[in-house]
């Protein structure tokens, strides 16, 4: 499991391939803006010299620009609006339900009620969903976030869940899948979860957002 998170993809959100071509473009015209104050000040410079700053100074911007953009830019108000990424990362507490069946103390069987502690860690391109209980913790393994102008946003993804003690006479590693449905505020998500392969149990969660 990559410790940084994974690549996920978005439906009806804006195309990220797009973005590379005006970064890049942005950093050649402050480029040349550059190398003409360069030559403003200093005078004509050999050609081969314009060429060395040229192609320095546009990947260097290039990447410079890039960086803030993946880790910090996409996040703000501005570019939210525009792009419809929406910005999930943060601690988030959990309260859960699951239709495994346990015997209350009048032996009653009801709905096993679960509590879990979720992080996310988002960037512009990769993301990782981290939910640990007292008894195991699951990380995604791949994700999508669907954006609809009605429904807002959806995030749906796969995980692992690992049991803390191998030995747990009811947990078994396993995987599953979860539907996030964002609230509009973006502070609070209702979640339905599919459990398959080692433990097959349904459930739900609500998610309240403690940090960003």
């Amino acid at each position: 499991m990559v410790k940084d998170g994974h690549e996920y993809c978005v439906q009806n959100g804006y195309n990220r391939s797009h973005v590379g071509r005006y970064v890049y473009a942005f950093a050649t015209a402050v480029s040349w803006l550059l190398i003409y104050a360069l030559l403003k000040v200093f005078g004509e410079l050999p050609s081969h010299w314009n060429t060395i700053l040229s192609t320095l100074t546009t990947g260097t911007l290039f990447l410079a620009v890039y960086f803030l953009f993946e880790k910090w830019m996409w996040k703000t108000t501005l570019f939210f609006k525009i792009l419809k990424y929406p910005n999930i990362s943060g601690k988030w507490s959990c309260d859960g339900v699951s239709s495994f069946q346990q015997e209350d103390d009048d032996m009653i069987k009801q709905d096993f009620k679960w509590k879990g502690d979720v992080i996310i860690l988002q960037s512009w391109d990769k993301v990782r969903i981290r939910l640990e209980t007292e008894y195991s913790v699951s990380n995604s393994i791949s994700a999508a976030i669907v954006y609809d102008e009605i429904d807002e946003y959806k995030i749906l993804y796969s995980y692992e869940n690992r049991p803390k003690d191998l030995n747990h006479a009811e947990l078994r590693i396993h995987r599953g899948f979860a539907e996030l449905t964002l609230n509009r505020d973006n502070e609070s998500a209702t979640v339905k979860y599919y459990n398959v392969d080692g433990r097959k149990t349904i459930g739900t969660m609500f998610w309240k957002r403690l940090t960003s």
